[in-house]
């Protein structure tokens, strides 16, 4: 029979679902509300950022809820290792949500990951104070 290689996918079940639908339907958050899942998506990212990764796609959609609305990160599909490639601790890759990409992003300059991570939580903490994006381009 031989033997094989199997890759096993734990999911966890986040039924009260993501930040981004929960503003829609409920408005901008009270400051303590907002400090509060502030302060756990901080620590998640702290998680991810000690474990040597950057996530590089933050923003409301892969901000999840679970039964006790607990924020949990989703979507690593644009994670990478600080390191970066070429082991700089530089990252060159043009990539993630246009609207919470970081400038040097936008700027297609070599980018720092917890710095990139930081920048879209602090976005993201601006729309669940105003419920408005800070850099909105007029209509």
């Amino acid at each position: 029979m031989g033997s094989y290689d199997v890759m096993y996918l734990a999911l966890e079940l986040c039924e009260k679902g993501e930040l981004f639908d929960i503003l829609f339907s409920t408005g901008q958050f009270e400051e303590k509300i907002a400090r509060a899942f502030f302060h756990q998506a901080l620590e998640g990212l702290e998680a991810i950022h000690s474990a040597g990764m950057s996530h590089r796609d933050m923003k409301p959609e892969n901000m999840l809820f679970d039964a006790n609305f607990n924020v949990k990160i989703a979507d690593f599909g644009f994670a990478i290792v600080l390191s970066g490639r070429d082991g700089t601790g530089m990252l060159h890759t043009y990539l993630g949500t246009e609207n919470y990409m970081a400038p040097e992003i936008h700027a297609r300059k070599a980018y720092n990951g917890i710095s990139v991570d930081l920048f879209a939580l602090g976005i993201i903490l601006f729309i669940m104070l105003s419920k408005n994006p800070p850099f909105a381009r007029p209509e």
